[in-house]
């Protein structure tokens, strides 16, 4: 899995998020967006595809 908790993703429906959790088991990312109280599991597949729109990934 090529993320890391803090990245900024993007998601076509939900919007902007950070990653707050790795499933590395599931091949998942918890994922808190701007516009949803709570965390959503996404899998990791999700982030290869051509719809991400942006990423910004968290400075070292």
């Amino acid at each position: 899995m090529s993320r890391q908790v803090g990245d900024e993703v993007e998601h076509h429906v939900f919007g902007r998020g950070r990653i707050e959790a790795i499933d590395a088991r599931r091949g998942s990312y918890s994922v808190r967006f701007e516009k949803l109280q709570l965390p959503r599991n996404i899998s990791a597949d999700y982030f290869l595809k051509k719809h991400e729109k942006n990423i910004k990934r968290k400075p070292d």
